[in-house]
């Protein structure tokens, strides 16, 4: 097996890894929010903002967590929920509740995802 073929089949199996990490991670944590308005998730951070906010979020979450397995929407998933993530660990960091790391962690993954699969330029 040629060297260069073997580094791409591990970079996308490890890409692919972590997508299916983050939409379990998403579609658990939107599906949340989306019908328990008693959910840890759903109101630990976000107590300041309005109800439907959380339902918005929720619903990024979900869709986006079902993008990430589509390799066609990964990219754009990734996208999208990587504001979400970069709000969320703010809102944990300005609002004292602890577990601002996760958040974090998970848009840092979005961005190794949106690393990987950014269009080939020329």
């Amino acid at each position: 097996m040629d060297t260069t073929l073997g580094r791409a089949r591990t970079k996308n199996a490890a890409i692919w890894a972590i997508c299916a990490v983050l939409a379990i991670v998403f579609l658990v944590s939107g599906i949340l929010k989306l019908v328990s308005e008693s959910s840890f998730f759903a109101v630990a951070a976000m107590d300041q903002y309005p109800a439907w906010f959380r339902l918005v979020v929720g619903l990024v979450e979900t869709l986006g967590g079902i993008g990430l397995l589509i390799p066609r929407l990964a990219l754009l998933s990734a996208f999208a929920l990587s504001p979400v993530m970069f709000g969320a660990a703010y809102t944990h960091l300005v609002s004292g509740v602890p577990g601002a790391g996760l958040p974090a962690v998970l848009f840092l993954l979005l961005l190794v995802v949106i690393w990987a699969k950014r269009p080939e330029t020329v």
